[in-house]
């Protein structure tokens, strides 16, 4: 019982010690806890400061670090080690304020890094990665163009002719892929000639290489075959490209010279008689296409050749444009008029040979007038005229051509000329006669 008594003391005394320390701690003074806690704080800053030197250290030294480590490794040849630094680079870039000394060490990282992804015959993710560089060297261009003939590689045997060729495009191919983009293209021809996109195909027949006699036979169709959709769809110019290209494949032969025979009656449509004649003396004697003999068709063309030494736009050589005021009783005038000729005018006449052997004489012609007597300003100037006209169905030009009510147009010895008079009655006692005589 003493034992246990005395035990208990002794708990109790422990106890009463615990607790007496708490106490003591909370007890500390207010002073004795604001020099602890300045302590902590000056600490803290004295911390912050050393980690800033560091940091500031760090941001000089870590930088130049690498960039000797690159070029260590470069110099080594040890490309694997220079291609890790390709995370360093934004530090780097940070460091060096001088783009043609960090493009240098950019360029010797990318090009490490690209001898990598290659070796690994991971071409995507090296194309996709140089092709982002604003700059690169010859060794990168090789690295970027071994890319595109893989990835391009790649693709056709998988059967992806169109995606490869996007990869050949602009590649340097060597000569085993070469044949491998000639294959894409032929492909790709017979994919569209089963389309029936011939235009396409006709593309793709320029990048192929002729190398089997089965192989020129679907070139020589797929030419064919656009040549003929244009002509169908009247597109004559168009046509007669691919239908000369294919020779005496199938009726070629005849349909260019239906071409022909479009393209020159669009010439003298046009009124080039010359373009005609040459279009014309393509085309065998005894074709007829649209209604048109070739036979025939010559000898007008060739009747009517004379007319292009007379027709296109001839400027005026001579020139009469008169103002006269005349009294109206006694008949007593006066007037106000030039003979020189002016820039602007001119006369521009073509010829249209119709099917029957006529033609048709069409033109504009631009001279100066005087139009207007109301009031002192206009009755000294001259107003520049024109005047449009066509005569169909003539098998010469005419001497004469009433073109309105006061224009008439002339022609002789080879030239034309217009003759334009207006009478005005602009008052009781006077009128006004407008007069040009202009020689072209």
């Amino acid at each position: 019982m003493e034992n246990e008594s005395e035990s208990n003391k002794k708990g109790k005394i422990t106890k009463s010690y615990k607790t007496s320390k708490k106490e003591n701690t909370r007890n500390m003074s207010e002073s004795e806890s604001i020099e602890y806690e300045k302590k902590i704080i000056f600490s803290l800053i004295i911390g912050l400061i050393i980690l800033i030197i560091i940091t500031s250290s760090l941001e000089k030294l870590l930088p130049k670090f690498y960039i000797d480590k690159i070029n260590q490794y470069y110099s080594d040849g040890n490309y694997s080690k220079v291609a890790k630094y390709d995370t360093k680079l934004y530090i780097i870039e940070g460091y060096i304020n001088n783009n043609d000394k960090y493009n240098e060490i950019l360029l010797k990282v990318k090009e490490s890094k690209g001898k990598k992804l290659i070796d690994k015959k991971e071409y995507k993710e090296c194309l996709d990665d140089l092709e982002t560089l604003k700059e690169s060297n010859e060794i990168i261009k090789d690295e970027i163009n071994t890319c595109k003939m893989e990835l391009g590689k790649e693709a056709a045997e998988k059967q992806e002719y169109e995606e490869a060729l996007k990869y050949f495009k602009d590649a340097s191919l060597t000569p085993e892929i070469k044949e491998v983009a000639n294959n894409c293209h032929y492909n790709m021809m017979l994919k569209y000639m089963e389309e029936k996109k011939y235009y396409k195909a006709y593309q793709e027949t320029y990048s192929i290489s002729n190398n089997d006699e089965e192989r020129e036979k679907e070139i020589l169709n797929a030419k064919y075959s656009y040549g003929m959709q244009e002509f169908n769809r009247k597109n004559y110019s168009s046509a007669i490209i691919p239908l000369e290209e294919v020779g005496d494949y199938e009726q070629a032969k005849t349909y260019v010279n239906y071409c022909n025979i479009e393209i020159a009656e669009e010439y003298i449509s046009d009124g080039k008689l010359n373009n005609a004649t040459d279009t014309y003396s393509k085309i065998p004697d005894g074709i007829e296409f649209d209604g048109v003999k070739s036979t025939e068709r010559k000898k007008q063309i060739k009747k009517y050749l004379y007319l292009m030494d007379i027709t296109g736009k001839k400027n005026s050589t001579k020139n009469f444009c008169q103002t006269k005021n005349v009294w109206r009783y006694d008949g007593r005038w006066e007037d106000r008029h030039f003979d020189t000729t002016n820039p602007g005018e001119y006369i521009d006449t073509w010829v249209n040979i119709n099917k029957d052997g006529t033609f048709k004489l069409s033109g504009t012609a631009k001279f100066y007038a005087y139009t207007d007597f109301s009031t002192l300003s206009e009755y000294c100037t001259p107003s520049l005229i024109s005047k449009s006209f066509s005569i169909d169905n003539i098998t010469s030009i005419p001497s004469n051509y009433q073109i309105d009510e006061y224009t008439k147009l002339q022609y002789s010895n080879g030239k034309f000329s217009i003759k334009y008079s207006k009478r005005d009655d602009y008052s009781t006692n006077f009128y006004n006669v407008y007069n040009t005589n202009i020689t072209y």
